[in-house]
Parts: structure tokens; sequence; C-alpha cells
């Protein structure tokens, strides 16, 4: 394990307050410099153990997806029986799973926008239909991948083997 030194001089210029009440929280994503994005767990339990001391039952506790504007101090619930959140390299799209109704969802949006609840034609968004309204991602319509374990080791063992000569 590596050495960490943190470096005071300094340090009360490199800190920021987040406007953000004491809470539970799970994830944090920043999208850029001035929005974040976390996981509000629900109530109960100790809200300063946070996402430090989260146990494998809590990784699987669904809460609210929230945005935080840091320059206007604004907090926003983006969505509900968010379980999991995971934004893209270029902070444009964000994976969320979601529990809906003990069901488990996978859907995709812009990162840091709140999902459409009508379409442009302000006609109700079918939430159990894939595309880009609804977020949702299809995985039964995708690829599968079957491994064949033993054929699979086999491989590793001699391409090991062979990277030793």
């Amino acid at each position: 394990v590596p050495e960490v030194v943190v470096e005071a001089e300094g340090l009360a210029r490199r800190t920021y307050a987040v406007p953000v009440p004491a809470r539970r929280m799970g994830q944090l994503e920043v999208l850029y410099d001035d929005v974040l994005l976390y996981t509000a767990l629900p109530d109960g339990g100790d809200p300063t153990a946070g996402a430090a001391a989260e146990t494998d039952a809590e990784a699987e506790e669904a809460g609210a997806l929230i945005r935080v504007d840091l320059a206007s101090g604004r907090s926003t619930t983006l969505m509900e029986g968010v379980v999991e959140v995971a934004v893209s390299a270029d902070a444009g799209t964000m994976c969320v799973l979601l529990d809906e109704g003990g069901e488990r969802v996978l859907r995709a949006f812009e990162a840091g926008a709140k999902p459409p609840d009508e379409d442009e034609d302000e006609g109700e968004i079918d939430p159990d239909r894939p595309g880009d309204l609804s977020g949702l991602v299809d995985l039964d319509g995708r690829v599968v991948l079957e491994v064949d374990l033993r054929r699979e080791w086999a491989q590793m063992f001699h391409e090991a083997w062979a990277a030793t000569e």
C-alpha cells in the first residue's frame, strides 16, 4: 500500500464545503466543475458512516439520486430507487441501476439531467419500452456470452506458460 501524504499547507484553500445536509450517502460522482451527483440512502443507521463504511447489505440498498449545483447550492432529486450509478468518462451519460418494484432495471440518461416524464408531443413515456426517452436498456436482447470454463482455464494456462519461456 503506497504511503498517503497530505500537504497541510494551504489545505483550507483547497477544500470546499458542499451544501448538502448530513445524511446517509452512497455513491458520489463529479460531472464537471460545479455539479455533483450522489445517492441519498434511506434514514437509519449512522449518517456520518457514509460510503466509507459501506457493507454488502448497504451496497444493494436503493436511494434517491441527487444533483447538486455547487455554484447556486441548489439540490434536485433526479430519481428514486437508485441502487447504483455510473457516469461515462466524458461525463455525458449516466447509467443507473434501479430497483423498480423488486426488479432490477438498467437505464441510461444524459448525465445530471432529470429523466423526462413526457415526450415532445406531451404524451406519456412508456417506461417498459427500451429507447432514448425511457432510458431503458434492453439486456435480454443483447449479446449473451457463454464461457466454457475448462477450455478457458486451459487457454490461460498455455498462454501463461508460453509467456515464461
